[in-house]
């Protein structure tokens, strides 16, 4: 099983010539996987604490792909900085 980590980014369309938007999603283990779990943060905003959340998590999930423990398939949106995943 595969516990590399992925870094993806998903252009979105955008209204206003010149402005770009961009999605960041992280993805841990095998997409075959199971079980599967996708966690999102900034749903609606700027909502500070699910940032730092996930923040903190995708550090402890790169200290546990580095050394195999990755069961499953993990999806991050982690938001923040223009990568807002909420509403567009």
């Amino acid at each position: 099983m595969s516990n590399s980590k992925i870094s993806e980014y998903v252009e979105l369309p955008s209204a206003a010539p010149g402005a770009s938007q961009k999605l960041r999603f992280v993805k841990y283990g095998n997409e075959q996987a199971r079980p599967k779990i996708y966690l999102q943060a900034a749903l609606h905003a700027d909502e500070t604490p699910g940032l730092l959340v996930m923040r903190e998590l995708e550090k402890m999930l790169d200290a546990s792909a580095a050394t195999g423990k990755i069961q499953g398939h993990i999806v991050l949106a982690p938001g923040g900085q223009s990568n807002w995943p909420g509403p567009v």
